[in-house]
């Protein structure tokens, strides 16, 4: 990868634990606003095991999530 791409990458040492705090959250096909949501998530607990531009990829590998929107635990 271009070394700024890579710097931009975040990659998590362990898988994080988030929750969703309040209602549900779009699951996106990839780490930005503008990529077409897969579905919806609420309640719960979900591993994050990535993070890029403020979203989290999801462990499951449904997608990522915007992490402003979880709380982790």
């Amino acid at each position: 990868l271009h070394k700024a791409i890579r710097r931009q990458r975040q990659m998590c040492k362990e898988t994080d634990r988030v929750q969703v705090k309040t209602g549900s959250i779009p699951v996106r096909k990839g780490p930005a606003k503008t990529c077409r949501s897969v579905k919806r998530i609420s309640g719960g607990t979900f591993e994050i095991t990535e993070e890029k531009n403020g979203f989290g990829k999801l462990k499951s590998g449904a997608g990522w999530i915007y992490l402003k929107k979880v709380k982790r635990v």
